[in-house]
C-alpha cells in the first residue's frame, strides 16, 4: 500500500500508512483513530530528516505509552500495544531533535500467535513485516528460558507483560 499525503489532524484507520512534513514552529503532528478494547496494534514514524518520538493518547489526552528509537535508525515504534478500551485515540509525532523534515506513519493490527513452553517456531522476517509477536501464560515462581537465533540478522528480542496479568509477548524485530 503506498502512503498517501494526510494533514495533521486528520483521523486515519487502522492499516493506514500516511506522509507528512514537519515544518518551522511545529514540529508535531497529530492523528485520531478509531480503537477497540483488546486491539493489538502498532505504530511506526520513520523519517531520514529527524529523529521520531511517538506518543499515544487516549481521548482524554493521557499519555499511554511513548517511544524514540525502537524501530532502529532513529526511527520509533510503539510495537503489539492491546488498547486498554474503545476509544478514539491520538498519535503524535514528533522530531525529538529539533530538526523538520518528512516522515512516514503506519498504524497497524499486529498479529500475535500463541507459543507454548518448550515450543520451537522458525520464522521470518522481511522489510514489510519487520516484526513478529508470540504470547505465552506463565505462572508466578516459572523460570523460563527465551533463545532467538538468526544467521540473517542482528536478533532483537523484548519481553513484555500484557495487560498487567501474568500473559506475555515476545517481541522480535
Amino acid at each position: 500500500i503506498p502512503p498517501t499525503t494526510v494533514p495533521s489532524g486528520s483521523e486515519i484507520a487502522i492499516g493506514d500508512i500516511v506522509e507528512g512534513t514537519l515544518t518551522g514552529g511545529s514540529l508535531t503532528a497529530s492523528y485520531t483513530f478509531q480503537g477497540e478494547a483488546g486491539q493489538i496494534i502498532t505504530i511506526t514514524a520513520a523519517s531520514e530528516d529527524f529523529d521520531s518520538y511517538l506518543r499515544l493518547q487516549d481521548s482524554s489526552g493521557v499519555e499511554l505509552i511513548t517511544d524514540d528509537d525502537s524501530a532502529g535508525n532513529l526511527d520509533s515504534r510503539i510495537a503489539f500495544y492491546t488498547l486498554p478500551s474503545t476509544d478514539t485515540y491520538t498519535i503524535v509525532v514528533e522530531s525529538f531533535d529539533s530538526a523538520g523534515g518528512s516522515y512516514t506513519l503506519s498504524l497497524g493490527e499486529a498479529e500475535v500467535q500463541p507459543i507454548e513452553y518448550t515450543q520451537t517456531i522458525n520464522g521470518e522476517l522481511t522489510s514489510s513485516q519487520s516484526t513478529a509477536g508470540y504470547r505465552f501464560t506463565g505462572a508466578a515462581g516459572d523460570v523460563i528460558t527465551i533463545t532467538l537465533r538468526s544467521s540473517a540478522f542482528d536478533a532483537y528480542l523484548s519481553l513484555n507483560q500484557a495487560d498487567g496479568g501474568s500473559s506475555y509477548a515476545l517481541i522480535t524485530d
